[in-house]
């Protein structure tokens, strides 16, 4: 490898010949250059354009394919797509490379200028009869713009003259499925029934037809093209399926079990009939049939290490206003197995509380046995976990003379009259919930007092009446009665702290006020949901927004295809040739001392700014973003971005100038300068498009350049999530640590 000093004298030679016009003396110069160091790729592009001063072509071309085939390995793109566009115009013959431009275009969201290229070389294949090259030009054009319903609909003409009649039909399917998504029902039909013709009894041609009829309220259609179908193919499992589902959303339900009831006669495991069936049971209140339904796939999701969607699956049951026991004892054997304590204990609680009702003492000891190692810091499980013993004749004699020893200290004594003060109050409060049928409220307060006044009839009378009454109070009917409460509550309350602050200034000894339980659960439920609030505003304000997109994308878009016909002066073009000129003096840093050169650009460029202030209107945005290009290319940054911001006010290229502007930041690495100009950009974009995910591809790239890993991957799972093989998003989750493949 030549030394520093070497290298700057080899510059300053090739330099000099080039200067006196000794052009392939200097190439020889710079050719010893070519030993591998980064720095030699701008050598390689200096002889590729010496080469071109002598109309060696060839020789041209040579040198640009091995700078674009470096950039692209590189993972340099807009440096390939300003190499390739050089090309393209040197041999605009040569389809292969103007196709490999176009690719180019189209992976960094440029689709103008990818669809006017992929459309100028099938026309010159169609000429050469080269149809199949063709039909991939138009699937790639198509790929990039689904809204573009002519152009899919020449796809599948060039389809149907190949004879493809498979694509043809799915190609009329999509165009369906993008007229119905807009409400253009007739649109759609007529494409329908052009697929139906060209194939009869396919599966998503049925389907959309289905929800065209239904979209125009068609239902005895519906029925009479399944039911054809089926008098033909009577086992057809998928068409089965499809006649379920609409007598299911019917609500014919007689009709929709007897035939999910037939698919699982013909295929007993078909999860989505299990799962409908299902449905129809729990509409009807039959949670255990349901759950017998359910249970198999459950099963198999838990063998899977899927205890989510096992959960999600119970779900379903559960979501009936009827509580399912053996679902939440099914529940709670998942949490337990993937030792999720605080998901267990919640569930452990809502068993147990079905357990009281019903009375099963037995299975509530086994719960509580649980809870209490659970939550250690809860007394009143542990208290009432002894009580149910004791009931059970379950306690040792030790536990029993420890169990009289208690009850001896909390023998009243002088307080005796205060406590069953308190017990009065707190049963009148008993009372108030009865009335209002709030059972599980008016449960916690006797529960507590029975874990204090052990012996007291008044509060066992209570508890017996509850045992015998069940609740009706409807959900959404909780927070009205709860106000109608209120008022009478808050006497009862104030009632009983006065009485408890008398028992205390009697003793002495003046204690925290007692809450009652259940406010003390309403207060500590509405802290949590205000952390929560305030939590979810934090990560709201940290959240990435639609407009973080482009912070990283190295995109260098065309400058796009003149109308035929249209004048043009040749101001940019001249003006483009002077930037070129000013590249130059760029190039002269490469031999280390830089002052002169840096002076020399400078004035270049201070007198270029004026020249172009006075020839170039500011309106003439077209100039403005050719001179931005030719600015960047020659690494002018400042005065790209000067050039970009006047061409964005061309409303047709505004989301490319601020990409290319965020691009620019991005090389000075000033990169929230580039993500302020990525969130302008994306602001315009529709975020079900294409360019759309390509953009947030580069800001999932800029997010990992700076070392903000959760975000970066939280955005290509996005990517992934719409298309699974966009580039390489697999290999960029793997490398943060997740997981490319299911």
């Amino acid at each position: 490898m030549a030394s520093k000093g070497d290298r700057i004298k080899t510059i300053e030679i090739a330099e000099k010949y080039a200067q006196e016009g000794k052009l392939r003396e200097a190439i020889a110069e710079y050719q010893k250059l070519l030993v591998g160091d980064v720095q030699d790729i701008n050598i390689r592009s200096i002889i590729g354009d010496l080469y071109l001063r002598l109309d060696e072509k060839d020789l041209a071309q040579e040198e640009f394919q091995q700078l674009a085939a470096y950039y692209e390995e590189k993972g340099m793109y807009p440096q390939a797509i300003a190499v390739y566009k050089k090309i393209n115009k040197l041999r605009p013959e040569d389809l292969e490379l103007a196709i490999k431009l176009a690719d180019a275009y189209g992976m960094y969201g440029f689709f103008s200028e990818a669809k006017a290229m992929y459309l100028r070389v099938a026309e010159d294949l169609e000429k050469k009869g080269s149809m199949k090259e063709v039909i991939v030009l138009y699937e790639k054009i198509v790929k990039l713009d689904k809204e573009d319903v002519e152009m899919g609909l020449t796809l599948t003409e060039l389809y149907e003259n190949e004879g493809l009649v498979d694509q043809a039909v799915e190609e009329l399917n999509t165009i369906a499925e993008f007229n119905l998504q807009k409400e253009r029902l007739k649109e759609a039909e007529k494409t329908l029934i052009r697929a139906q013709r060209l194939k009869g009894s396919h599966l998503r041609t049925i389907t959309n037809l289905i929800d065209l009829f239904k979209k125009k309220n068609k239902k005895k259609e519906v029925y009479s093209l399944l039911n054809d179908i089926l008098k033909k193919d009577q086992e057809n499992l998928k068409f089965l399926s499809l006649l379920g589902a609409t007598y299911l959303e019917d609500h014919n339900f007689d009709k929709a079990k007897e035939i999910f009831s037939k698919i699982l006669s013909l295929r007993e495991m078909d999860v989505e009939a299990r799962i409908k069936l299902g449905r129809i049971y729990i509409l009807e209140g039959d949670l255990d049939a349901a759950f017998k339904l359910y249970e198999p796939l459950v099963d198999s999701l838990i063998k899977k290490d899927k205890g989510e969607k096992a959960i999600s699956l119970l779900g379903l049951i559960l979501s009936s206003k009827e509580v399912h026991l053996p679902s939440l004892e099914k529940i709670a054997f998942i949490y337990k197995s993937n030792n999720l304590r605080k998901e267990l204990e919640t569930v452990y609680k809502v068993i147990l509380d079905e357990y009281h009702e019903k009375g099963l003492k037995e299975k509530s000891l086994s719960i509580l046995e649980e809870l209490v190692e659970l939550c250690p810091e809860e007394d009143e499980l542990a208290k009432e976990y002894k009580l149910i013993r004791k009931e059970l004749g379950l306690l040792e004699e030790e536990e029993e003379e420890e169990e009289r020893i208690e009850e001896k200290k909390a023998e009243p004594s002088e307080s005796l009259e205060e406590d069953r003060e308190i017990i009065r109050l707190k049963l009148a409060k008993v009372d108030l919930y009865l009335e209002q049928g709030l059972i599980r409220n008016a449960r916690r307060i006797l529960e507590d007092l029975k874990s204090k006044y052990v012996d007291e009839p008044e509060i066992d009378e209570k508890i017996a009446i509850l045992d015998q009454i069940r609740t009706r109070v409807q959900e959404e009917e909780i927070p009205h009665l709860i106000e109608e409460v209120e008022a009478k509550e808050a006497k009862i309350e104030k009632e009983i702290v006065e009485t408890e602050e008398e028992e205390e200034e009697k003793v002495g000894v003046k204690e925290e006020e007692e809450i009652p339980q259940e406010i003390e659960e309403v207060e500590t439920k509405e802290g949590e949901l205000e952390k929560e609030e305030i939590e979810t505003r934090e990560e709201e304000k940290e959240e990435v927004t639609a407009a973080d997109v482009i912070a990283e994308t190295d995109v260098i878009p065309e400058s796009g295809l003149r109308e035929i016909g249209k004048e043009y002066y040749d101001l940019t073009e001249l003006l483009e040739d002077e930037v070129e000129i000013i590249g130059t003096i760029v190039h002269n840093q490469l031999k280390g001392d830089t002052e002169t050169y840096e002076k020399e650009l400078s004035d270049i460029v201070s007198e270029f700014k004026k020249e172009v202030e006075e020839k170039v209107e500011k309106e003439d945005y077209e100039t403005h973003y050719n001179l931005g290009i030719a600015f960047m290319e020659q690494g002018l940054l400042v005065e790209a971005i000067e050039a970009f911001k006047l061409a964005s006010k061309n409303k047709k290229r505004t989301v490319d100038c601020y990409s290319v502007i965020s691009y620019c930041y991005r090389k000075k690495k000033d990169f929230q300068e580039g993500i302020k100009w990525i969130e302008k950009g994306l602001e315009l974009i529709d975020k079900n498009s294409t360019q759309f995910f390509a953009l947030k591809y580069e800001l999932a790239s800029l997010y990992e350049e700076i070392e903000e890993r959760e975000r970066a991957l939280t955005l290509y799972n996005e990517i992934k999530e719409w298309n699974a093989g966009y580039r390489d998003v697999n290999k960029k989750i793997e490398s943060l640590g997740g997981f490319p493949s299911e």
